[in-house]
């Protein structure tokens, strides 16, 4: 049901705005209560979905079941930006999908920093993959950095969660080829479809049951750089696969 009209919250300790604030800041209570914290009109219409409650610092037109005015000070506590825009919304939690019957895929295992997570969601989209699958020990996709960093994207691929073992079972009972980038991998791989790029944790790498299991994949790189940012690295072998098997009349 949409609200007729819109009221007003004037005080920082009211208690929508510390339930917003802790649910920019707390994942576990994100999963408890099933809904998140969105911020920006942008944001809120990629998101697509309902909107259980909207604060906005004048009238606006987009639809909510609830409907607050805001003071500026209000939008700067509950927003994790330095620089917030006057839209604030609560909407449900989207469900972990399952990527079962899709040919082209990208897995992060334990990537930490919610930067990186987003934009290599937001790389994924772009490119044409088809969803991502996430390992335990990764960042919240819907925590307020990954979802600045994804631009929308998290709402746009479907997105599966589960163990390293859960993720080597997928690949085998979906026939993947996968592929696993390491600096120990060759520069020049032929790719095979269906397949999933697997990109490992910042400092230590890809899960050893992982490593195992799929062709290892580098980027050649000059002898002054050690190596890349994940996000960068993963960026540029998720076009490579794209422009591989575009090249090879293969439609990902």
């Amino acid at each position: 049901m949409i609200a007729m009209y819109t009221k007003e919250i004037t005080s920082l300790q009211h208690p929508i705005v510390k339930h917003l604030v802790k649910l920019r800041k707390n994942r576990e209570y994100r999963e408890e209560k099933g809904t998140l914290l969105l911020e920006g009109k942008k944001m809120v219409e990629e998101y697509q979905g309902p909107i259980e409650t909207l604060l906005t610092t004048h009238p606006s037109p987009l639809q909510a079941k609830n409907h607050y005015l805001i003071t500026p000070a209000i939008l700067e506590k509950i927003s994790g930006s330095s620089t917030p825009e006057p839209y604030l919304a609560e909407v449900p939690l989207p469900p972990f999908q399952s990527l079962q019957g899709k040919t082209c895929l990208l897995a992060l295992d334990e990537i930490r920093d919610p930067g990186n997570l987003g934009t290599l969601l937001r790389t994924a989209l772009a490119l044409g993959f088809e969803g991502v699958f996430l390992t335990e020990g990764c960042a919240d996709p819907y925590g307020d950095k990954a979802l600045r960093a994804a631009k929308g994207a998290t709402f746009h691929l479907p997105l599966q969660k589960g163990t390293v073992h859960e993720l080597s079972l997928f690949i085998q009972e979906n026939d993947l080829t996968p592929y696993v980038a390491d600096p120990q991998g060759t520069p020049h791989p032929s790719f095979t479809s269906p397949l999933i790029l697997i990109l490992g944790n910042e400092a230590h790498g890809p899960s050893a049951l992982i490593k195992k299991q799929g062709t290892l994949l580098s980027i050649p790189l000059s002898a002054q750089t050690e190596s890349l940012n994940v996000a960068v690295a993963g960026g540029i072998l998720m076009h490579k696969i794209r422009e591989t098997l575009c090249q090879s009349s293969t439609t990902i």
